[in-house]
């Protein structure tokens, strides 16, 4: 079996230092990520996920884009073709307590759902906030709205409405100037359906602000379409620049 795994550097290397520390005091903030798979053998395989993050961060006010896709294609059955697009925003009570609003849409060819949006709004506290570790915790009411895929007959899929709890646990620690994790577990809880996501990233710099990202991502969907799975994993390794 032939097997191929190419990471595209999204810009020169040559200019990461010196961007990088233009950008230490800056309230804004971004990164771009990119990765490639390729594998034949008895069947062919492509993969390509990107993600992009934009932020601003001042005393009171922040704000946080997050825009993400998975594509797969192979010779068979199996293909994914999923975007989400995601903004949370942020007023600071205190330096640890602050109120938050959060949207989500995401739209999904292949999985149970074809399009899910979801708003939320509430209370967070930062329960640890240090230069080599964060801890947040957030809770509030939400609203959700979602479309199943279409039937074999091309006739739209079942689409449903509720009031939700929303309950998020986000974390990271660095372990040197190299090397950090991250974590970000949230549940949608509602009458009809729960959605829980859990996502893990680990991050080494390479040079600069170019670095290696791995990242695995797990959404359980309670209730799903028959001949549907409850479950959605989504792993993957890519280069990253930050700005």
């Amino acid at each position: 079996m032939k097997s191929l795994m190419i990471l595209l550097p999204l810009m020169a290397v040559a200019s990461c230092v010196q961007a990088a520390e233009k950008a230490k005091d800056s309230p804004y903030s971004g990164s771009a990520q990119l990765g490639y798979f390729y594998s034949k053998s008895d069947s062919t395989s492509t993969s390509l996920n990107t993600r992009l993050k934009f932020g601003y961060q001042g005393e009171e006010v922040g704000s946080n884009l997050d825009f993400q896709t998975f594509y797969t294609k192979s010779s068979g059955d199996s293909s994914t073709n999923k975007y989400t697009l995601t903004n949370v925003n942020n007023y600071n009570l205190t330096e640890r307590q602050y109120l938050f609003g959060r949207l989500q849409y995401d739209h999904d060819l292949y999985g149970a759902f074809r399009q899910k949006v979801t708003g939320s709004a509430g209370y967070g506290v930062r329960i640890v906030k240090t230069d080599a570790s964060s801890l947040t915790f957030d809770i509030g009411p939400g609203y959700r709205f979602s479309e199943e895929q279409k039937a074999s007959d091309g006739s739209s899929g079942e689409r449903e409405s509720e009031m939700i709890g929303h309950a998020g646990l986000k974390g990271d620690h660095k372990f040197s100037d190299t090397l950090e994790i991250g974590a970000n577990l949230m549940t949608d809880a509602g009458e009809k359906n729960t959605v829980s996501t859990a996502e893990f990233n680990l991050k080494n710099t390479l040079i600069g602000n170019l670095a290696l990202v791995l990242s695995t991502q797990y959404i359980y969907t309670d209730r799903v379409p028959e001949g549907q799975s409850n479950d959605e994993v989504f792993n993957s390794i890519n280069l990253s620049y930050g700005f």
